[in-house]
């Protein structure tokens, strides 16, 4: 299954967060010429606050050796990312001395050939998009063509450039890296997540493979809302023919009645979660939804104050569905059952 790893990380919230939502590596940049730059004991203090098994990251950019080791000291790092045009020798002479693990970014220019990481005796590689005056983090994409070509000859490949939640599902589906690396593609401006985006682009990783499972179940035993809601997640277009909360909220509406027409093994009590109807006190969705904005929400069900929170924009309200979702489901008790 693809990994997640998130770039960029300047704060504690950012890092929690995360975390908390199953991120599998975070990423701090130590290239001060980075809009995301931090500074080395700001880092230790993030890591010493996490909590679970996550990869703490340092990025470096054509850095000495020697500051990189006292840097991945200090920050209590657990690999190194060198994005810049170091040497095989320097990648060999850098696992030696910090016996860390070390991922070689390779920026894919027009000139960048993929025999190139052979020559690299590294843990993993990554593959970001080129630019002659960054080195990273700029949300451009590349041909992934190349990427499929490199995944064959390094398997532990990271895929970075211009992944975002809404690309996420078709780069996994091109290339099946081993784990996908965002930075710029989940945030509110340079350095500072945007907290629906985070969820949602973890969450459409993690869920990529229960989309193909729920077609290899018969109808009969698709009976849980929460695996059909993920997988719907990975990709609303296949579902609901665009990204629209309200075609969500009829889809649902669709399967609750047909499959009390047809006689089918739903679990209603799961189902009815997201019924929506105002004044229904077993749309447990709804309170939830009520408890986080604190407010009242009698008058209208919880897809249209989404609506309205969006500014009547559908795709935005589906995502902030959606991230509202994942933070429902670590409050409901009973999903542990499942």
């Amino acid at each position: 299954m693809t990994k997640v790893k998130i770039c960029g990380i300047t704060n504690l919230e950012d890092a929690l967060l995360s975390v908390k939502f199953g991120a599998d590596a975070l990423g701090f940049n130590f290239y001060k010429k980075s809009p995301r730059f931090i500074e080395a004991e700001k880092v230790r203090e993030i890591v010493e606050q996490l909590k679970g098994e996550v990869l703490k990251v340092g990025v470096f950019v054509n850095e000495s050796l020697e500051n990189i080791a006292e840097i991945a000291a200090t920050a209590k790092l657990d690999a190194i990312q060198l994005h810049g045009e170091e040497t095989p020798e320097f990648c060999r002479e850098i696992k030696q001395k910090t016996n860390l693990e070390i991922i070689k970014a390779f920026r894919v220019s027009p000139e960048f050939t993929p025999e190139v990481v052979l020559k690299y005796e590294v843990d993993a590689i990554l593959l970001d998009a080129y630019n002659p005056k960054e080195h990273g983090g700029t949300g451009e994409t590349f041909d992934w063509e190349i990427a499929k070509k490199v995944q064959k000859i390094c398997p532990k490949m990271y895929l970075a450039g211009g992944i975002s939640p809404y690309n996420v599902s078709n780069a996994i589906h091109l290339i099946y890296p081993f784990s996908i690396d965002v930075c710029s593609g989940i945030e509110s401006l340079k350095g500072k997540k945007d907290n629906v985006k985070l969820i949602n682009l973890i969450k459409r990783t993690k869920n990529y493979y229960k989309r193909r499972n729920i077609f290899e179940l018969q109808i009969e035993k698709v009976s849980n809302i929460y695996d059909l809601l993920d997988a719907i997640q990975s990709n609303p277009t296949m579902f609901l023919g665009k990204h629209s909360i309200s075609l969500l909220k009829a889809y649902l509406a669709g399967i609750m009645i047909a499959g009390e027409i047809l006689g089918k093994n739903l679990d209603s009590k799961r189902f009815y979660d997201f019924k929506g109807d105002v004044n229904n006190e077993r749309d447990d969705f709804q309170s939830f939804v009520a408890q986080r904005f604190d407010i009242n929400l009698a008058s209208m069900g919880w897809c249209y104050f989404l609506l309205e929170e969006s500014q009547n924009d559908e795709e935005d309200a589906l995502e902030l569905f959606f991230a509202l979702l994942e933070e429902f489901k670590l409050e409901k008790e009973d999903l542990n059952n499942l």
